[in-house]
């Protein structure tokens, strides 16, 4: 999937910054495997609560459907963005 810029998972708005800028550059969702990816690496990343890296996962795949209310995508991104939108996240135990 081809978006131009970064996608920022923790929309700014009057000032609010990311929880944590490590989940930002952690999570990915230009394809689906890599969304999937994403999952081993913010189960590594120390000094996050696990409610907080599901939270994180979970904008992101928010992100993602948001996506498909576009008007200007091609067919392979819509498709990338519809799986990113029905992969289910892991439990919190997982994440852990």
């Amino acid at each position: 999937m081809v978006f131009k810029g970064k996608v920022s998972i923790f929309p700014g708005g009057k000032g609010r910054k990311a929880p944590d800028p490590r989940l930002s550059k952690a999570i990915s969702i230009t394809s689906p495997s890599a969304f999937r990816a994403s999952f081993g690496m913010v189960k590594k990343l120390k000094g996050i609560s696990p409610q907080r890296k599901k939270a994180a996962l979970s904008n992101a795949r928010n992100i993602a459907a948001a996506q498909l209310k576009r008007k200007r995508l091609s067919a392979k991104e819509r498709k990338q963005s519809r799986v990113i939108k029905n992969i289910k996240l892991p439990s919190l135990k997982k994440l852990k």
